[in-house]
């Protein structure tokens, strides 16, 4: 085995890894990054499932049938191998730019790789940012013997390193759930601008002005989730709307801001907003008063959206201690971690909004 390899983590806490308890930290409470955690585990057995047939199928010289048709178990492709090779690729992976011949007959600029010890630098939101540069364009090099003008990634220090110290850069402005999803970590203190928590408000069918206020809301175009005898719900999110405090304040995205404005007119004003023809994007309140009134069932929203978020979590965890100890590693422990952090993070956006939501 190659001494890369050999310097690689033994584990990976992304949630391709997560074991039951650590996935069931966020029942309830981030169905999003629950539903990306499920589906990168579904794509992945299905990836080795496939592979496996595949290896089944081929000649036995191929390199497939070697690692799924050999009777040494330690040439053998073993799922947990196979787990933990996704896992390096997923948080470890550079975008590396081919060669323009080689561009021209793919049709793709740039291959997905692992670059040795590139590939050990560690997150910093401020630091360096990786770049694809070209003998003429990059600011670094002044050698003329450059290989022509290929293109070819650049990290370039932005200041002195001291002996010793580490060396960071910027994995780019990924959200602080795909960081958790992809890269098995959360940048703590700060929001990232991409940040959104989605919101399901419901417009009961029982009341004739939320029934009118729906059709409106459906007819501008806005985004259902669900449809049923109680009614229907209407999905939006909660964005990050300012990078200019110390952690980014959060505010209603179109679709949100719309089901707010919404909720809170009465007939006159519900018909003027339907007059309008306005696509739900493009509705602004009416007065400071509309204004007022919908930040208010905003804020409402939020509140019972965390207080279900919360109570729907107490019960998995409950559910859990009551099956007593389960073995678990340091990795799990690791692991449990970072979903509750995660589960923390979106709680806060939560009460961040309930506190200061505006339109």
């Amino acid at each position: 085995m190659s001494p890369y390899v050999l310097a690689l983590p033994p584990s990976f806490d992304v949630p391709l890894s997560w074991g039951p308890r650590s996935a069931a930290e966020l029942v309830g409470a981030s169905p999003k990054t629950l539903r990306r955690a499920l589906n990168s585990k579904r794509a992945a057995a299905a990836t080795y499932v496939e592979l496996w047939k595949e290896a089944n199928t081929a000649d036995s010289s191929n390199l497939l049938a070697r690692a799924f048709r050999s009777d040494d178990r330690t040439n053998f492709l073993s799922w947990d191998d196979f787990e933990w090779a996704l896992g390096a690729a997923s948080t470890r992976q550079n975008a590396v730019p081919l060669r323009r011949d080689h561009s021209q007959d793919t049709g793709t600029t740039a291959r997905l790789a692992l670059v040795p010890a590139w590939d050990m630098c560690n997150h910093d939101p401020r630091g360096p940012s990786s770049s694809v540069v070209t003998s003429s364009s990059s600011s670094s090099s002044g050698n003329d013997d450059d290989d022509d003008d290929e293109p070819r990634l650049e990290l370039v220090a932005e200041e002195a390193y001291a002996s010793g110290a580490e060396v960071r850069m910027c994995y780019g402005t990924r959200s602080t759930l795909e960081f958790a999803v992809y890269n098995g970590f959360l940048v703590k203190g700060e929001r990232a601008s991409s940040d959104a928590v989605d919101i399901d408000v419901q417009f009961p069918s029982t009341s004739p002005s939320k029934a009118l206020a729906s059709n409106l809301l459906r007819k501008a175009g806005l985004p259902t989730t669900n449809a049923g005898s109680s009614g229907v719900f209407f999905r939006g999110a909660l964005v990050v709307v300012a990078q200019d405090t110390a952690r980014g304040d959060v505010g209603p995205d179109d679709a949100l801001r719309a089901v707010g404005l919404a909720a809170v007119v009465d007939k006159p004003r519900l018909a003027h907003l339907m007059r309008s023809g306005q696509a739900f994007p493009e509705w602004r309140p009416l007065d400071d008063r509309h204004s007022a009134d919908a930040a208010d069932f905003l804020r409402r929203v939020c509140d019972a959206e965390l207080a279900r978020r919360v109570a729907t979590n107490a019960i998995v965890r409950l559910t859990f201690s009551r099956e007593g100890d389960d073995g678990s590693s340091p990795e799990d422990d690791s692991r449990r971690d970072l979903a509750r952090a995660l589960l923390h993070f979106e709680f806060d956006f939560l009460r961040a909004a309930s506190k200061s939501l505006a339109l």
